[in-house]
């Protein structure tokens, strides 16, 4: 075991550091650390040899929590150099290069970076490291760097290493060491001690190429590793020779062996919506780190957990005998729950992708390299179905246009395999164009439906599923490009086709009734709409249940329909039905449950019921930030970007989650300095005026006047008047709007000319012109006491909102929505 000298071969592909850092728990880290070196050290048949370092030199204790085979027979293993005596040499041998300037030519000739950098990799040509190093397993490739040699001396020498000093001296020391090491060990393991000294920032910062995080339930632990990994991405921003990519794996440990609700409890947060759990934060942490505003979680940590790590941190060595790991281990052990987190972390794959799409991306490899020339029919076939199944992993994770390339490979093996007319090759390219109607690109896919269609219809028949699936792909296509008179054409004879061959009751029947309906109400046809998904609804309630997906999807599709007929009572009890449900079945968090949410916010702000707008938006902005973070918010309807500011300038409904926002989780103008950390949603549509500061709204300037900017950042001056003042503006085309604005007289308007002047504001471009005023004001008794129709009522005490909301005349608003009451 006495192996000062060895002999490690170059590795022809550089191995990666990889840091274990935690916040607390030196005895969880190294459990952790060391399971994950035995791990790796056994893959590929043991060939890889695997370095596990202690930069804990405060507190070591690697080389006693990786168990006791590799001391045995070595009474002075204690007294082995180590970390610490290495450095300690190189710090040495870099002061001696210094004193004979080494690196002065290149200085002189204005190369100092480059002088700098050799004369570090020097330090290490010249500085043995396997006199450092010793193999602490006969059975693997698996060695041990220690904190150092631990004599009398230890505690002062560890105490004088000054690791910020040996930074300045050489910059590029730390890198070089990690690259040297990279040369010869194809993984590099680093215990890193938690805090925020100068070792923490040289093992996070300068030398690691992944960083797995280890934290506790509690908000220390999670705010700890949360600043080290922003501080670590910083200053690799900040420093153009530091700028290499930092993958960071968070890994959730549970101390208490908690039951299964209050592990979810930790994971999700509240289930009424009002705290966020770890996954929250850790996905905003992602989003600002890496740019990427939809990345999730959730396929990580439902994998990478930890359990009953207590037990083995306080029974010490002996339970910690990683380098004895039994060579199967149930799925309750340490050894299980690292393999799973090693599944990410050993070949450098993104946390945010899904493990399924890990083993597919493996596979897809693995053929690939069998089979270079594709001339296997068994591989290739293989290789189509795994290509099939990772674009659609892709396109749930909404990377459409990577799942259009491994949907378009995939069918074209197939065409190549079998030829065109078989069952496999049609469904492909059914596949390829509806990817390519998610990418965007309708005359491409119409092109593919026809000929698939043409093909199938001659060679199957009109009532083949092939063929009504071909059908309905070319109707589709058709009403993305607005030809609807045909695309409803089609979809009508989907529909008949499948009554005929399945019946009334058959799920693709409902489907095609739904997508028939989906088409009318796209084209406007809002009455055919509503009755054909009610039979869809009907039929889907009877057959598949009252909340399967599909059935509350009708549910929303058919309330969207009722409110743009302007049916707000029959539209918001069906979409509170939606909402309740989804919050039961899918979480508060879900995107389907914000997108429900939202829809009924829309619906209620609407109907200017300022107390329900306000009960809602709170929950909504706090699961919006969660699932989203605060660039990617969801566009909403500028009702209810105006009741929300109504709402949360009255006081009406503030929720705990919307209070300790302290402001609006909706607003609609630009964010201001005190502008709540949830997203703020823009104007739509948007106007030419905007107001800067929304808290204008609630409390004027005392002179009456709010500055404002127009699109082109001009700025003007508007009157903030009262309930019956009229604000002027600065804005063109004023007089050409009065124009078509004659006045009409309350006593002879009939439902005809209200519409007409309903449809005059709505055409206003700047909602806050005199004139737009005036019309407000003329409309606004007709608009709740005439006899109108439903949906141009609607619409008209929209624009009336708008107007007033637009001049920042809270009072108007305020009495005209008490009107409405």
């Amino acid at each position: 075991m006495e192996n000062y000298r060895f002999t490690l071969p170059l590795l022809p592909t550089p191995g990666k550091l990889t840091t274990v850092y935690a916040v607390d728990g030196g005895a969880a880290r190294n459990a952790v650390l060391t399971t994950m070196a035995t791990l790796l050290a056994e893959r590929d048949g043991a060939g890889v040899p695997v370095l596990m370092i202690d930069w804990d030199t405060e507190a070591p204790g690697l080389h006693d929590d990786g168990g006791a085979g590799w001391r045995a027979g070595v009474p002075s293993a204690s007294f082995r150099p180590g970390l610490l005596e290495y450095f300690e040499a190189c710090r040495d041998h870099l002061a001696l290069l210094s004193a004979h300037g080494r690196h002065g030519a290149d200085a002189d000739s204005g190369d100092a970076d480059s002088g700098e950098l050799r004369r570090a990799r020097q330090v290490f040509e010249a500085v043995d490291w396997d006199p450092f190093v010793e193999r602490v397993d006969p059975s693997r490739p698996l060695y041990l760097m220690r904190a150092g040699s631990f004599d009398e001396a230890y505690g002062e020498r560890a105490a004088a290493m000054d690791w910020e000093a040996l930074f300045a001296a050489s910059p590029s020391l730390f890198r070089c060491f990690a690259e040297h090491m990279g040369r010869r060990f194809g993984h590099v393991l680093v215990a890193s001690r938690g805090g925020r000294s100068a070792a923490v920032s040289v093992c996070t910062s300068l030398l690691a190429d992944r960083m797995v995080t280890l934290f506790t339930p509690s908000r220390r632990s999670l705010d700890g590793i949360c600043g080290v990994v922003r501080r670590a991405i910083e200053y690799r921003a900040s420093h153009e020779q530091a700028q290499r990519p930092l993958l960071v794996y968070p890994l959730p440990i549970d101390l208490d062996g908690a039951d299964q609700g209050r592990r979810l409890l930790w994971r999700h947060g509240d289930p009424a919506g009002e705290a966020g759990g770890y996954q929250a934060v850790l996905e905003q942490l992602m989003r600002e780190s890496y740019a990427l505003p939809g990345l999730s979680l959730d396929s990580y940590f439902d994998h990478v957990q930890l359990q009953q790590l207590n037990p083995m941190a306080a029974i010490g060595a002996t339970a910690l005998s990683m380098a004895r790991l039994p060579r199967t281990a149930d799925r309750f052990s340490l050894a299980r729950g690292v393999g799973d987190l090693l599944d990410w972390v050993a070949d450098g794959c993104l946390p945010w992708q899904a493990r399924a799409e890990l083993a597919l991306s493996g596979r897809i490899a693995d053929v690939r390299a069998a089979d270079p020339e594709g001339s296997s029919p068994a591989l290739q076939t293989a290789l189509a179905a795994d290509l099939f199944e990772l674009g659609r992993l892709q396109r749930q994770q909404g990377r459409d246009r990577q799942a259009l390339a491994s949907v378009s490979e995939a069918a074209t093996l197939q065409s190549q395999l079998w030829g065109a007319g078989h069952a496999d090759t049609r469904a492909g390219r059914l596949a390829l164009g509806a990817q390519l109607l998610a990418c965007g690109k309708a005359d491409a896919a119409l092109g593919l439906y026809r000929c698939l269609f043409d093909e199938s219809a001659q060679a199957l028949g009109h009532a083949h599923p092939d063929t009504l699936a071909a059908r309905a792909g070319v109707a589709a296509a058709l009403a993305e490009g607005g030809q609807f008179d045909a695309a409803l054409g089609h979809a009508d004879q989907v529909a008949m086709g499948w009554r005929e061959r399945a019946g009334l009751n058959h799920r693709a029947t409902l489907q095609a009734q739904a997508a028939h309906a989906a088409l009318l109400a796209k084209a406007g046809e809002l009455s055919r709409a509503r009755m054909l998904f009610e039979q869809a609804l009907e039929g889907r309630e009877r057959v598949l249940g009252l909340e399967h997906a599909d059935t509350l999807a009708t549910v929303a599709q058919l309330a969207v329909v009722l409110r743009q007929m302007g049916h707000l009572d029959t539209a918001r009890g069906l979409q509170e039905r939606v909402l309740a449900s989804r919050r039961r079945l899918l979480g508060v968090d879900h995107a389907d449950t914000i997108e429900a949410g939202l829809a009924l916010a829309d619906t209620v702000a609407a109907q200017c019921d300022l107390q329900r707008v306000g009960e809602l938006c709170g929950p909504l902005a706090a699961s919006c930030q969660r699932r989203y973070g605060r660039s990617m918010p969801p566009a909403r309807s500028a009702e209810l970007e105006i009741a929300s500011v109504l709402a949360r300038e009255s006081g009406l409904g503030v929720t705990a989650a919307g209070a300790a926002a302290g402001a609006a989780p909706f607003s609609a103008g630009p964010p201001t300095s005190s502008s709540s950390a949830f997203p703020a949603f823009p104007p739509s549509p948007p106007r030419p005026w905007h107001s800067v500061d929304i808290a204008t709204l609630g409390a004027p300037h005392e002179s009456g006047f709010a500055i404002c900017t127009d699109d082109a950042g001009s700025e003007g001056w508007r009157v903030q008047g009262g309930a019956a003042g009229v604000a002027t503006g600065a804005a063109s085309g004023a007089g050409e709007v009065a124009a078509s604005c004659a006045p009409f007289s309350l006593d002879r308007a009939d439902a005809g000319e209200i519409e007409r002047g309903v449809m005059r504001l709505e055409q206003m471009e700047d909602r806050a012109a005199v004139e737009a005023r005036e019309l407000a004001d003329r409309l606004r008794e007709p608009m709740l006491t005439a006899d109108v129709e439903p949906m141009v009522r609607a619409r008209g005490v929209r624009a009336i909102l708008e107007v007033y909301f637009y001049q920042g005349d809270t009072e108007a608003l305020v009495a005209f929505t008490s009107q409405q009451k």
